[in-house]
């Protein structure tokens, strides 16, 4: 029996509009050969996307199975090789203006020995500047 299955791309996004068709590959007969769906767009937000495929069975009714969903949030990606968000509070960070080394907090026993007229404090005092090895000290 000659086959002809179509699969369909559908996407939506928690809390948003009805899911939509984005796009649909048909094959035609008994193949091995491989379709590509490309070029989903991100629409923002947490996005899903899952496939519906249908072709018709023995007697010609349609068959149709649906895939899992695959969810996507942008707000957890990072680009390939770039290094992990900082988790670091930059508000706590001190250094002096005459060191190389920053402290990641004030209440290490190095940054409290710091001029107050030498001190730099928040983002400021990380730029140029390597962590304070084991700071803080207490």
């Amino acid at each position: 029996m000659n086959r002809t299955p179509h699969t369909e791309a559908r996407s939506g996004t928690i809390g948003g509009n009805a899911v939509n068709s984005v796009e649909t590959v048909t094959t035609t007969g008994n193949t091995a050969a491989q379709n590509t769906i490309s070029d989903i767009p991100y629409s923002g937000g947490a996005q899903f996307i899952y496939f519906k495929i249908t072709q018709a069975n023995e007697d010609g009714s349609p068959d149709r199975a649906w895939t899992a969903p695959i969810w996507f949030d942008v707000s957890q990606a990072q680009p390939p090789g770039s290094p992990p968000p900082s988790t670091e509070d930059a508000s706590k960070f001190v250094a002096s203006k005459n060191s190389l080394v920053y402290h990641v907090s004030s209440d290490c026993r190095s940054a409290k020995a710091i001029k107050e007229s030498n001190r730099i404090t928040g983002a400021a005092a990380k730029q140029g500047r390597t962590p304070h090895q084991g700071c803080p000290i207490p």
